[in-house]
């Protein structure tokens, strides 16, 4: 479980902090200035990464069957706590622009791919273990 826990974590975090430099240099490259800072964006979805896999694996160890559930009830949380942290940007009266809006969505969508990546895994890892020998 913990090295699961600390492998998954390690690669969340290095994909994030690559992206993140690409991210940046092209922001960079076409002169576009964020009204946010970016880093925080990918430090917000890194650390809810991480409280995600620690929850998901006491859920999965208490009840591997409600792993899929917590899933979608942790992604519900993420969205009301990335709105609240966001707020400002999302629901002012200027919209952003699209290189803002999207810049937003590219870490979101990164760590939504490595959560549900890491959810499947557990579903099949515990499938795997309760399978019964139907070969007698």
């Amino acid at each position: 479980m913990i090295k699961r826990l600390l492998f998954y974590n390690f690669i969340a975090a290095l994909a994030g902090l690559l992206i993140i430099v690409v991210h940046t240099k092209i922001l960079d490259l076409l002169e576009i200035k964020l009204p946010y800072s970016l880093q925080e964006a990918y430090i917000f979805f890194q650390l809810f990464f991480t409280l995600f896999s620690v929850f998901i694996e006491i859920v999965n160890r208490i009840s591997n069957t409600n792993v899929g559930y917590f899933f979608l009830f942790t992604f519900l949380i993420k969205i009301l706590v990335f709105g609240l942290k966001y707020e400002a940007i999302l629901f002012s009266k200027e919209i952003p622009e699209l290189s803002g809006r999207i810049s937003l969505l590219i870490p979101m969508l990164l760590y939504i791919v490595f959560e549900a990546y890491y959810a499947v895994k557990l579903i099949v890892l515990s499938d795997n273990q309760e399978q019964p020998d139907l070969s007698e």
